[in-house]
């Protein structure tokens, strides 16, 4: 017999960003605070494209991925919110912060929440933030990127 487990806690989400922002400021890179669920198809598609593969090894090389569940980490709604989500319209939700926790740029396009981009508009709102946050990205980076995010 196999009983259904209760989810497990993550640490508080504050807790989770403070951390690492002290990890920012020794590595160098902007963060990637990303809002996601267990559930959520699309978040484990953010997941693969940050952690598999030639588009993991750009994305690793500007940003460190900074994974807050929604939903198991106490305080991830107040932490997204502050971080600029304009309302709970879908996950994966994130926000492009440097090492002072300053925001530069989230997942917020012109037509909302863009998740993990599932079409032009998205995909273009992706690569803007690339663009004006990850410095120092080359043509040849940002196009390895456009190319496997219009494969996806």
């Amino acid at each position: 017999i196999v009983l259904a487990q209760a989810p497990a806690a993550q640490p508080p989400a504050e807790e989770t960003f403070q951390k690492a922002l002290v990890a920012l400021k020794a590595g160098g890179k902007l963060g990637w605070v990303e809002f996601r669920a267990d559930w959520c198809g699309w978040c484990k598609k953010m997941e693969k494209f940050f952690g598999e593969g030639d588009t993991s090894a750009v994305l690793k090389k500007y940003y460190l991925m900074i994974p807050i569940d929604y939903e198991k980490a106490a305080g991830a709604p107040q932490l997204s919110a502050r971080l600029g989500e304009k309302g709970n319209e879908g996950l994966p939700w994130f926000a492009v912060v440097d090492a002072g926790g300053k925001l530069l740029a989230t997942s917020e396009g012109p037509k909302g929440n863009i998740g993990f981009p599932g079409n032009d508009v998205e995909a273009a709102h992706f690569l803007s933030v690339l663009r004006a946050t990850a410095k120092g990205i080359t043509p040849a980076e940002l196009s390895l990127i456009e190319k496997a995010l219009q494969a996806k």
